[in-house]
C-alpha cells in the first residue's frame, strides 16, 4: 500500500511539468501556423495584384511579361501620394514605387489632422496612409485612411 501512494506522489510531480512542456510545444505549433498564415496571405496578395495590373490600371491583356524589381507588396496598407480619386477608389502611388487602387466604403473611416473629412476633400497630390487589407483582385479594401498635409 506504501509502494502505491509513492507511486502516486512521484506521477503527481512529474505531472506539473510534462503539462508545462505540451504548453509550451503547443505554443510553438501556433506561432508557426500563425507565420505561415501571414506569409501565404503576404504570397496570396501578391499574385492577385500581379494578375490583375493590367485590369487594375490598363495595362496590356497578357500582361507585361516582367516581375517587378521589388515583388513584395504591403498587402495591408500603403502610404504614399494620390494619383486619381474616382468615385469610391482611390490610386495611390506607395513609397515603394508602385500604384495601389484602394476601396474605401461607408465602414472605412476617414481622418486628418484637422478632423473627420469624406473622399469630397481628397485631392491629387494628398499624402495619405491607407489601412485595410487585400482582396482577391489585388486592391486593398481600407479600413481606415488618415490624410496628411500637402507637400
Amino acid at each position: 500500500m506504501n509502494e502505491e501512494k509513492k507511486y502516486l506522489k512521484i506521477s503527481e510531480k512529474m505531472l506539473k511539468p510534462i503539462l508545462i512542456g505540451l504548453c509550451i510545444i503547443l505554443f510553438g505549433f501556433a506561432m508557426l501556423q500563425l507565420g505561415i498564415n501571414i506569409g501565404s496571405n503576404h504570397g496570396r496578395s501578391f499574385c492577385n495584384w500581379a494578375k490583375n495590373y493590367q485590369n487594375n490600371f490598363g495595362g496590356p491583356k497578357n500582361g507585361f511579361g516582367i516581375m517587378p524589381e521589388r515583388p513584395f507588396i504591403h498587402n495591408y496598407g500603403v502610404f504614399g501620394e494620390i494619383v486619381a480619386v474616382n468615385g469610391q477608389q482611390v490610386v495611390i502611388h506607395g513609397q515603394d514605387q508602385i500604384e495601389r487602387i484602394v476601396n474605401i466604403d461607408a465602414n472605412t473611416k476617414i481622418s486628418s489632422f484637422r478632423g473627420e473629412v469624406n473622399t469630397a476633400n481628397f485631392k491629387i497630390n494628398d499624402r495619405i496612409m491607407i489601412i485595410g487589407e487585400a482582396n482577391e483582385q489585388g486592391q486593398i479594401d481600407a479600413k481606415l485612411i488618415r490624410i496628411f498635409n500637402r507637400p
